[in-house]
């Protein structure tokens, strides 16, 4: 929780290490589901970002940062799913800007 009373994140620590699956909280209403590095305590692997409509993004992430997702409609929107689009990271670097931060 925060300082406010929000709760921002839900899991499990073992040894005093975040372990399994977390759920990280926003504000929006947003959420952030997906295993956590114990060694970092940030979600890596594959996980994914629900939007307050219940639309998400399912993808990787590395140290808590998006890196390929795939759109999923919600449940109670009438939208095609269309899981061929595939989004991913458009980083800047030392040497080239981004111009997408995700980009497809």
């Amino acid at each position: 929780m925060d300082d406010d009373g929000f709760v921002t994140a839900r899991g499990q620590y073992e040894h005093g290490a975040p372990v399994g699956e977390w759920t990280v909280f926003f504000r929006d209403g947003g959420r952030l589901v997906g295993p956590v590095d114990g060694a970092a305590g940030v979600i890596s692997g594959a996980a994914s970002y629900h939007y307050p409509d219940d639309t998400e993004l399912r993808g990787t992430f590395q140290e808590g940062r998006m890196v390929r997702a795939r759109y999923v409609p919600g449940a109670r929107l009438d939208v095609p799913v269309d899981l061929a689009i595939e989004y991913a990271l458009d980083e800047s670097t030392g040497a080239a800007q981004g111009d997408r931060s995700l980009c497809r």
